[in-house]
């Protein structure tokens, strides 16, 4: 796995849509049978910087797409122990869905914010992780001038997780968790206890 940080300013990155698209050409562009096999988050900072990172399977070519000096790369491979400890930062995602009565579609609606913490310990059954302490940080939106529609809310949530099973939650962490993941939001980031 690869992961490339990219320093830039806010306004580069105030296009969730826009974004998606341009970090699709450092794998060569999206063809339509390609399944996207990256991540990423923006973080942002005072004085209206903000960095990208960006969580992929395949080595990027950043050349013609971000300025070379602005990019950092490094290849890891992802290990995890059974009970081993992390500190952890998602930016979440989640949704139910509520039916609408009978031979009406169900409609997605997106989780309210003192909902994360119980759907993020769900999550952790099923990917083979247990959160011990989670702080949720605030609430995040992302918006496209180009989708007019498009407009994904979720929550910055950080704290303490343990890996129960390593072999499960390796493709959770590769893959992302919850919703909107081409879009900013899913990747967990980890660091050892």
């Amino acid at each position: 796995m690869y992961i490339s940080r990219i320093n830039t300013i806010e306004k580069e990155v105030a296009d969730v849509y826009a974004l998606h698209q341009w970090i699709w050409q450092g794998f060569g562009g999206k063809d339509m049978d390609q399944k996207r096999n990256f991540l990423f988050r923006v973080e942002t900072f005072a004085r209206k910087r903000a960095v990208i990172l960006i969580q992929s399977l395949e080595k990027p070519r950043w050349e013609g797409v971000f300025p070379i000096e602005d990019v950092e790369m490094k290849s890891y491979e992802p290990a995890f122990e059974k009970d081993r400890s992390y500190q952890f930062m998602i930016h979440a995602s989640a949704s139910f869905t509520k039916p609408r009565g009978p031979n009406k579609k169900s409609i997605r609606l997106p989780l309210k914010p003192g909902q994360y913490e119980n759907w993020f310990a769900k999550q952790g059954e099923s990917k083979g992780f247990k959160p011990l302490a989670v702080v949720r940080a605030h609430d995040i939106s992302v918006k496209s001038r180009k989708k007019k529609k498009m407009n994904i809310s979720g929550q910055i949530m950080s704290g303490v997780l343990r890996v129960e099973d390593p072999e499960i939650f390796l493709p959770a962490y590769r893959d992302g968790i919850g919703r909107a993941r081409g879009f900013g939001f899913g990747m967990l980031s980890l660091i050892k206890v």
